[in-house]
């Protein structure tokens, strides 16, 4: 890359190292802390029908208000699939909290 290149961090010539998700450049991101921001996210997103959020209003807050990276997004997103935080629907349009993900705002 080039030093006029920008990220999700700003300008690489500027930066030695990335304050996002509290990584450093080369190393990966933490997925622990991407789903736990996916879930914040979800949280403060008002919920249509049946408890339904829509998945671009998660991402879209995430890729550009959070800066988060894409890859972040996808691990964070299976991180809190998979403990069962949210649920998907299997047109991967929206997601819904379990009970145990609505225990985190308890």
């Amino acid at each position: 890359m080039a030093d006029s290149e920008i990220s999700a961090c700003g300008p690489i010539a500027d930066m030695d190292r990335c304050p996002l998700f509290g990584r450093y450049w080369g190393q990966s991101a933490d997925p622990e802390k991407a789903a736990r921001r996916i879930v914040e996210i979800a949280n403060a997103v008002e919920a249509v029908q049946d408890g339904r959020i829509y998945i671009e209003l998660i991402n879209g807050l995430f890729l550009f208000r959070h800066k988060g990276s894409p890859a972040e997004y996808g691990a964070g997103m299976k991180l809190a699939l998979e403990r069962g935080w949210l649920v998907m629907h299997e047109s991967g349009t929206f997601v819904r909290f379990t009970p145990a993900g609505a225990e985190l705002f308890a």
